[in-house]
């Protein structure tokens, strides 16, 4: 990630440009088709300046839009 993105974006584009990245370098494919990501939430949170309680919460956001599993 940019130092751009961290700056300027608010939680849920960071979090979106986090999660983005993370399949290249870390994912898994699934059976289905889908890519599980191996992270923690305080790992994922390290990455893009956020609390643990913050990124559980956008999360959480996510996945009621549909936009994570």
């Amino acid at each position: 990630m940019r130092l751009e993105d961290m700056v300027f974006q608010p939680l849920a584009g960071r979090l979106a440009l986090g999660l983005s990245w993370q399949p290249q370098r870390h994912g898994v494919t699934e059976a289905d088709g889908g890519i599980r990501i191996p992270l923690v939430q305080t790992s994922l949170a390290n990455l893009i300046g956020a609390s643990r309680e913050a990124v559980a919460e956008q999360l959480k956001e996510m996945r009621a839009l549909g936009l994570q599993s």
